[in-house]
């Protein structure tokens, strides 16, 4: 029987005290691969149970039997969505009682159990997408990598290790990478890989990342995306939090024009990014399988932030970028028309202008007042009235 934790009115304040507590389900699930019933711990967004028809991609947490862990992970999670950083996604932890044995390269239960059953199991009571990520710290990270370079590399689309023991075992993993990459990776993969800078086993993990990047960039596999990451200043325990974030954003650019993104764009063209905003979705979409669309609301906000940059042609194909899409609203056709201003185009600043005006009217009964005296005061100004 699941037991389903969710915001109601007889919840105590104190259960609300953390982003990553609420909503849950914990429950047990029978394994015929374990012989035994396993735990399961589930955590959805707020989002999920407002909206009964959207779909969310699944992180896959190893190590949940450490409630701590656990809550840093959905504490981060919950964060990273309220801000639309990430894709929405629900996070599914794995209970293991002996990790030692669960996540040696030698044993392959757990990928029977999540493959058979587990997955299976979520699919059928979750709604969720094509899209699974894993993700594992030190041996739970030689899971993770073991799996990415085995049978069993459908079993994720992207995979992402902090600070994982990939030369365990006599090198298996690494010699595994080399004898899938030359024969080139047909389904295309993401792999994150991160380790600190500090004591011991940062050192070895560093080692290993290195041995791993050769194998990589050695045969350069266009259906691998390997991403090595490293978390200045940090040690085995203090790298796990600020690589797991950076770990998801950095995968999740491969499935969205997310912010980072949108940034390397700015780098590599100057600020003119429309085209590359126009194209991206189409071609990542088909490179990696997996296209999310964030709510049309998300490039107005962005273009807010270049606009006060002073980034003027960015923020331009930001908005214009967000109208194609939908995003008309007022404040955003009124801060489009000030950025032609600044770019001193005078006949499409005052197209938007009077666009702007348009709108106003238009959305009167759904903005506040004040804004709308304010915005009317300035489009008049702004329009010579």
């Amino acid at each position: 029987m699941r037991v389903r934790y969710c915001l109601a009115a007889f919840i105590l304040l104190s259960e609300l005290a953390s982003y990553g507590q609420l909503p849950q389900d914990n429950f047990e699930i029978r394994s015929d691969v374990w012989g035994t019933t396993r735990q399961v711990k589930v955590w959805m967004p707020e989002s999920y149970l407002e909206d009964d028809t959207t779909s969310f991609a699944v992180l896959w947490v190893l190590d949940a039997q450490s409630e701590t862990f656990w809550q840093m992970v959905c504490g981060n999670l919950a964060y990273l969505q309220s801000k639309d950083q990430i894709i929405p996604c629900i996070a599914v932890g794995i209970v293991s009682p002996d990790r030692s044995y669960e996540y040696s390269p030698l044993h392959r239960e757990l990928a029977d159990h999540l493959q058979i059953e587990l997955m299976p199991y979520i699919r059928d009571h979750y709604r969720t997408t094509p899209l699974d990520i894993v993700m594992g710290h030190s041996w739970a990270g030689a899971f993770v990598a073991n799996t990415l370079f085995s049978d069993d590399s459908d079993l994720f689309e992207a995979y992402l290790a902090i600070s994982p023991s990939l030369s365990a075992i006599d090198g298996r993993i690494l010699n595994q990478a080399d004898s899938v990459l030359v024969a080139e990776m047909k389904t295309p993969k993401v792999f994150y890989c991160a380790t600190g800078d500090l004591g011991i086993e940062e050192a070895e993990s560093i080692e290993d990342m290195a041995a791993m990047s050769e194998i990589c960039l050695k045969y350069s596999n266009p259906a691998l995306a390997w991403l090595p990451s490293r978390i200045e200043k940090t040690d085995h325990f203090s790298c796990v939090a600020p690589a797991m974030v950076d770990g998801l954003l950095s995968i999740c650019s491969r499935y969205m024009a997310s912010e980072r993104m949108v940034n390397n764009w700015v780098v590599e063209t100057g600020g003119e990014i429309l085209p590359l905003l126009e194209i991206y979705g189409k071609y990542n979409g088909h490179s990696f399988g997996y296209w999310y669309s964030p709510p049309v609301s998300y490039w107005g906000k962005l273009a807010d932030s270049y606009l006060q940059l002073e980034e003027f042609i960015t923020a331009r194909d930001l908005y214009l970028f967000g109208l194609q899409n939908g995003d008309e609203n007022v404040v955003n056709a009124f801060n489009l028309a000030l950025t032609y201003e600044a770019l001193e185009d005078r006949g499409n600043a005052r197209k938007h202008f009077l666009r702007a005006d348009e709108l106003l009217e238009q959305q009167k009964d759904q903005i506040k007042e004040s804004l709308y005296r304010s915005l009317k005061k300035a489009v008049g100004e702004k329009l010579g009235e």
